[in-house]
């Protein structure tokens, strides 16, 4: 990925100008974890989201 690509990512993820609403981490989508997993993958930070999706999937682990 060339800067400039990187650059306008994250103008798309992360717009300058300030609205009234809270916004979570992409703009015009309200908090959610998905959002984070998104922003994970376009960072290239894959070993990262591989360790949140295990801590995630934690709540659904089947109990003996």
């Amino acid at each position: 990925m060339s800067k400039e690509t990187a650059k306008e990512g994250w103008k798309e993820i992360h717009p300058s100008e300030v609205g009234t609403k809270k916004r979570g981490l992409i703009a015009g989508y309200e908090p959610n974890r998905l959002s984070l997993y998104i922003i994970l993958i376009n960072a290239d930070r894959i070993d990262e989201l591989n360790d949140v999706l295990w801590k995630d999937m934690e709540k659904y682990k089947i109990k003996e």
